[in-house]
């Protein structure tokens, strides 16, 4: 999809992380969401932060990930609130 991981990038690194064990995916760079659904189908957590400059991509977004339970979409500065998730 326009500016998302490729789908051999997404696979190498669900891989990576079911080799892991990896149950939380934090993602900084959302865009339309589509590289976040894909993680949602894998992982147990995806928490999803974009600063979504513009009101209908993260309308777009929001729409795309509303039916994926596992998601959380944040809108803000993944700088400050990434440290947060962690923490909490």
């Amino acid at each position: 999809a326009e500016n998302s991981v490729l789908f051999s990038e997404a696979f190498a690194f669900m891989a990576f992380c079911r080799l892991h064990d990896v149950n939380l995916i934090l993602e900084s760079g959302v865009y339309r969401g589509f590289s976040t659904e894909v993680w949602s189908l894998f992982a147990k957590d995806v928490v999803a932060i974009d600063l979504f400059p513009a009101a209908e991509i993260f309308e777009a977004a929001k729409q795309r990930l509303n039916h994926r339970t596992n998601v959380r979409l944040i809108q803000g500065n993944g700088k400050v609130l990434l440290p947060q998730v962690l923490d909490a």
